[in-house]
């Protein structure tokens, strides 16, 4: 993957080491001051570059499937999320933490409908 400056076209950086790199799915930059980039894609792991030096810092694995998404907290620097088809929702420490599993996406669908069933009755 590469980060461009849009104004000026400039290349900026390169992020590689994606197995499979014409599927990656989604992109995510930490808030300033902190320099990440965060990606996930179809081959299942997470990958966290330096925004700038394009060095590859850390390899999140834990999914089972493509992630779909990650997003860096907005509140917390040292914590992530990250979205996956094996239907569950992980939330990674960026300091090398274990990874917890917030909830299979299959237990919120189940949730949802007790819930819907409650209220029709």
């Amino acid at each position: 993957m590469l980060l461009f400056d849009i104004e000026t076209g400039t290349k900026l950086a390169e992020y590689e080491g994606h197995k499979q790199p014409n599927m990656v799915l989604k992109a995510s930059f930490s808030k300033d001051p902190s320099p990440l980039v965060s990606i996930g894609s179809e081959d299942q792991i997470i990958r966290i570059w330096h925004k700038e030096r394009g060095e590859l810092l850390r390899e999140l694995k834990g999914h089972s499937l493509a992630v779909n998404a990650v997003a860096f907290s907005p509140k917390y620097e040292n914590l992530m999320v990250s979205v996956s088809d094996d239907m569950t929702v992980r939330i990674w420490g960026l300091e090398g933490q274990k990874v917890e599993v917030a909830k299979q996406a299959q237990e919120i669908i189940q949730e949802e409908g007790s819930e819907e069933a409650k209220e029709s009755n």
